[in-house]
C-alpha cells in the first residue's frame, strides 16, 4: 500500500521526483512534468466532479505517454492531416513528420501551430493605426473594438447554466404531452437505456423521464458536440460520431425539428436580455 501511494500522480509527487537533492528546497520541473503539473493544478481550481476526474485521468494518460516516449506512426499521420493551414515557411506538417517521434515534443509543435493559426485568423481584422494618427507610445491596433452578438456561442446556453429546458419545453403541459406521444414511437438508441420507458407514468415521473432524456439529447446533439480528432483510438469515437448511429436518426430528427427551434429562441432571448443591461 505504501508503494502504491508513492506512485499516485500528484503535485507533491512531481516536486518530490524532481528534487535536485541540494537541500535548499528547490525543485526544478522539466517540460514534460510542467505539462502534468499544469493539468493537475487546473483540477485543483475545482469545477464539476466529472471535469475534475477527467483532468486527473488526462494527467495520467500523458504521464504514460511521456514514459512510453515513442509515438505510433498513426498518431503522427493523424496530426499531420489535422494541422491547420499555415504559411509555407512554418511547415508545421514537415516539423511533425521529422519529429524523433517522442511524445514530449508533440505538445510544443501542436500548440505553436495553433498559436500561429489563431493569429492569422484575427490578423485580417486588426489594422495598425497610421503614423499620422498615432500618439506617442507603442504602436496600437484597431479593428476589433468589441465582441458582437454573432460572436456568441448559443450552444453554450444549456441546462448547466440556465433553465432553458424548463422554460422552453417542460413548463408547457401541452408540449410535454406532444413530446411524450412522439417519443413513444421512436426507437431510443442504446445510450438512452438509462431512461427506460414505462407502460404507465404518473405526471411527476413522466416529466422527470422527459427532462432526463432531453438533457442527454441537448448534450449529445448541441452543447456537447466535439469535432476534435482523437490522437489515439477510433476517430469515430466522439460525441459527433456516435450521433450518426442509424438508431439515433429518428431521435435526432425529433430534437432538430421539435426541440431545437424552441431552445434556440430561448437562448437568443437569454443573450439579448443580458446584453441590454
Amino acid at each position: 500500500n505504501e508503494q502504491k501511494e508513492t506512485n499516485i500522480l500528484s503535485l507533491t509527487s512531481l516536486h518530490i521526483n524532481n528534487s535536485d537533492n541540494t537541500g535548499d528546497g528547490h525543485h526544478q520541473l522539466g517540460c514534460n512534468d510542467m505539462i502534468l503539473w499544469s493539468i493537475l493544478m487546473r483540477s485543483h481550481y475545482g469545477g464539476m466532479e466529472g471535469d475534475i476526474r477527467m483532468l486527473r485521468a488526462y494527467a495520467d494518460v500523458w504521464q504514460d505517454r511521456f514514459l512510453t516516449r515513442t509515438v505510433a506512426d498513426l498518431v503522427v499521420k493523424r496530426l499531420v492531416g489535422s494541422c491547420p493551414k499555415t504559411p509555407p515557411q512554418d511547415n508545421v506538417g514537415g516539423q511533425l513528420q521529422t519529429l524523433t517521434t517522442e511524445w514530449g515534443q508533440i505538445p510544443t509543435v501542436v500548440h505553436q501551430a495553433s498559436a500561429k493559426h489563431s493569429f492569422s485568423r484575427i490578423d485580417s481584422i486588426l489594422c495598425p493605426i497610421k503614423p499620422s494618427q498615432q500618439h506617442q507610445g507603442p504602436p496600437n491596433l484597431f479593428g476589433l473594438t468589441q465582441l458582437s452578438k454573432s460572436d456568441i456561442t448559443f450552444e453554450g446556453i444549456d441546462f448547466h447554466c440556465s433553465s432553458v429546458l424548463k422554460s422552453a419545453i417542460l413548463s408547457n403541459p401541452t408540449l410535454v404531452d406532444e413530446c411524450c406521444i412522439e417519443l413513444e414511437r421512436i426507437p431510443l438508441p442504446a445510450w438512452a437505456n438509462c431512461f427506460p420507458r414505462k407502460e404507465k407514468f404518473d405526471a411527476g415521473s413522466r416529466l422527470e423521464w422527459l427532462e432526463g432524456l432531453l438533457k442527454s439529447c441537448m448534450w449529445r446533439y448541441s452543447a456537447g458536440v466535439n469535432l476534435r480528432l482523437p490522437l489515439v483510438g477510433n476517430a469515430a469515437d466522439t460525441s459527433e460520431g456516435t450521433c450518426k448511429e442509424a438508431e439515433s436518426l429518428e431521435l435526432k430528427k425529433f430534437w432538430n425539428e421539435k426541440i431545437r427551434p424552441r431552445t434556440k429562441a430561448y437562448s437568443e432571448r437569454y443573450v439579448a436580455e443580458r446584453l441590454s443591461r
